[in-house]
């Protein structure tokens, strides 16, 4: 193996890395964002549960 055979053998593997840290890295943020947006909502949700519960319950 020469010398540039062995430039793009490092070259690919280091390619390959950052595209599959790259791949990690956006689909960490995509569920983070989802996660973001959808827990809020779950928690709005369950404590308006929780006040038409009790309102319920005192009748």
């Amino acid at each position: 193996m020469d010398v540039d055979q062995s430039l793009n053998l490092i070259s690919l593997t280091v390619h390959d890395c950052l595209t599959v840290f790259k791949i990690f890295l956006d689909s960490f943020l995509a569920i983070n964002l989802h996660y973001s947006f959808t827990l809020p909502i779950t928690y709005q949700n369950s404590a308006v549960r929780r006040q038409i519960f009790t309102a319920h319950a005192n009748l």
